[in-house]
């Protein structure tokens, strides 16, 4: 039964600290074949103006290693060319399923992030963020990037996904309350990796078949969870919140 370690953070609003970067990376350093996540709003960035300063979080998660993160609010605008520059230096890939150009180009944001570990477990994850401009709002019309229905998209995208992965993660910026609704209208997803709605989660929420997690805000904590897999699709998942103060 192979198992697949994943590192995962949330909500930190630009506060990774070098002092707190250094303690994650050796959280890491202790699981060598560890996947790294972030549920976005890492940036500290405010939902509409970017910071003029730049985004030096994103170095400290080059350092860390960090595999892939999502779009939360703060990494999100209405115009394409405004996420371009806040992710300009990102060195990981940035994931949202349900992100949708409208006009110019794709600010560099994919919806899938696959990868095959050294024990031959298949992981799959892509992300889902919060429907801040959809094309019903007013705004919408005057907005380069739309977002769609995440639960919508989520059915969609783990109904594709399933067959050509053995984890199927869905990292996503939209709180507990529609991670859960997530997993009931997709029981195809192993693992959600949550954020936005700032709720530590002391060890894994299973609803379903699947599982919840999310560590808190503020890079105060990273969670640990480590979900072993079974013959035809069983899964268990056991995970912790590690403190970075």
């Amino acid at each position: 039964m192979p198992t697949v370690t994943v590192l995962h953070t949330n909500d930190m609003h630009g506060r990774l600290s070098e002092r707190r970067a250094r303690a994650l990376l050796e959280l890491k350093q202790e699981n060598p074949e560890a996947i790294v996540l972030d549920a976005g709003d890492a940036l500290a960035a405010g939902n509409l103006y970017p910071n003029p300063l730049g985004e030096p979080i994103l170095e400290q998660m080059g350092r860390v290693g960090y595999d892939a993160m999502c779009v939360g609010n703060r990494e999100f605008h209405l115009f394409s060319r405004v996420v371009k520059w806040k992710l300009g230096n990102c060195r990981h890939k940035v994931l949202s399923a349900n992100l949708r150009v409208q006009r110019g180009e794709n600010p560099g944001v994919e919806k899938v992030w696959r990868k095959t570990l050294a024990n031959g477990a298949r992981v799959c994850a892509f992300g889902l963020t919060l429907p801040m401009v959809t094309e019903r709002m007013r705004i919408g019309k005057l907005a380069s990037l739309l977002l769609d229905d995440p639960l919508e998209v989520g059915e969609a995208m783990a109904r594709e996904l399933r067959a050509e992965c053995d984890l199927l993660i869905a990292l996503t910026h939209l709180g507990l309350e529609r991670d859960r609704e997530l997993l009931k209208r997709a029981p195809e997803i192993d693992l959600v990796v949550g954020g936005h709605s700032h709720t530590p989660l002391e060890e894994p929420l299973q609803v379903g078949r699947g599982y919840i997690v999310q560590a808190g805000p503020w890079a105060r904590s990273a969670g640990v969870v480590k979900v072993s897999l079974g013959a035809g699709g069983a899964l268990r998942a056991e995970g912790r919140l590690v403190s970075l103060a």
